[in-house]
């Protein structure tokens, strides 16, 4: 009789649960090393469009530059009823003020809410402003019941005064007069009318000029503000995280004026450091014109003049263009370095906050200046500190 052989015993189909947990873990350590790699990389790459970006904007800069031998000023005061030639004698008795100090009528957000008194005089700020336009246009007249400066392109003529800061300026001469169609800009370039070259584009017209640059219409905004004049966001973040390209332009006596963009409105205080660089300055009385709350223009030297030895900035006669970075914030600013083999953001006497908040005191902080290390610029190939 055949002998019956017994049945082979078969793993049930399937993982164990060790093994499950053993692919767990595997995967679990391969995202661990993988997901650091992939930030690093969009980093990388989201660094990379900034920095091309602001190289377009360098070159429309320098184009602007050799059309009206001027940089674009990073600040203007101006009148959409009055000629440049009567700006200063609408001052009044305010002329000797500054921005902190004074009794003008604003359309838009009376700066006085975020200036301090170590600033240039409203006369100076003037005649700074009508320079700069006089040069680019020597034949504007005076406005009418016809024509006038629409400088803000709402078709309105406006009679309060209008400030346009660095991010606005940036935005304005490389782009023209702007026209706003429900919360969306577009910048149309100056009209050829020698007269009125800020005439809004209304069609039928003496034509336009090209704007020096084409700039993003999801990104011109005038949420610090509210005067019409939108400032350009670079493309690093989005949402509430975007931030303004900074600009400064040089004064003309190898260095710049910080006040130039004093972030004081919808997208301004992004830290401690910038809310208090100012306050505590003042408070100690160390405020300079060095000083303003960030963004702040670079200096290779120590940023507030030591033994009435000037700052000694970065381009002192051209521009300079500053991102916010990864963190959107620009940081309190100051001394850059960029041949230094340990940091090239030296550590600078930061006054730091005390208690509740108060007394301030002055104390050397090494992580003072972390906010500016991802920040980006014109005059660096890379992030301020990488």
């Amino acid at each position: 009789m055949a002998r019956l052989s017994r049945p082979e015993h078969r793993r049930p189909a399937g993982f164990t649960l060790i093994e499950l947990l053993v692919v767990i873990v595997i995967i679990g350590l391969l995202a661990a090393l993988l997901v650091p790699a992939i930030s690093g990389a969009v980093r990388q790459a989201r660094d990379a469009q900034v920095t091309a970006e602001m190289t377009i904007l360098s070159q429309a800069i320098a184009s602007f530059n050799t059309k009206y031998a001027s940089y674009p000023v990073s600040r203007m005061l101006v009148r959409e009823d009055l000629s440049p030639d009567q700006w200063l004698g609408a001052l009044g008795s305010d002329s000797a003020n500054t921005l902190a100090n004074n009794s003008l009528t604003w359309y838009g957000q009376n700066p006085s809410l975020y200036s301090t008194t170590s600033d240039v005089t409203l006369a100076t700020l003037v005649q700074r402003s009508t320079g700069v336009l006089r040069k680019m246009f020597p034949k504007m007249g005076t406005p009418n019941n016809t024509f006038w400066h629409d400088f803000n392109g709402d078709n309105v003529r406006q009679t309060g005064w209008i400030l346009l800061e660095g991010h606005e300026c940036l935005a304005f001469f490389l782009g023209g007069v702007p026209q706003r169609t429900g919360s969306t800009f577009g910048m149309t370039g100056f009209s050829k009318n020698p007269v009125f070259p800020f005439m809004p584009d209304l069609g039928g017209g003496p034509g336009r000029t090209t704007p020096f640059f084409e700039f993003k219409a999801d990104r011109l905004a005038d949420d610090d503000d509210g005067d019409g004049v939108p400032g350009y966001l670079d493309p690093r973040n989005s949402g509430t995280d975007a931030r303004f390209y900074a600009y400064f332009s040089a004064t003309g006596q190898g260095g710049y004026d910080p006040n130039d963009m004093n972030m004081g409105g919808g997208r301004a205080f992004s830290s401690p450091e910038e809310v208090w660089g100012r306050f505590t300055r003042t408070n100690l009385g160390l405020l300079t014109p060095e000083w303003s709350i960030g963004p702040n223009p670079y200096t290779t030297s120590d940023a507030v003049p030591l033994n009435n030895r000037p700052a000694v900035y970065i381009n002192p006669n051209s521009f300079q263009l500053i991102s916010a970075g990864v963190d959107a914030i620009y940081g309190p600013g100051g001394q850059f370095t960029p041949d230094s083999t340990t940091s090239r953001l030296p550590i600078d006497t930061f006054i730091t906050q005390g208690p509740n908040p108060f007394p301030p005191t002055a104390t050397p902080d090494p992580s003072a200046r972390k906010s500016e290390r991802d920040n980006l610029s014109n005059f660096s190939q890379s992030r301020l500190d990488p």
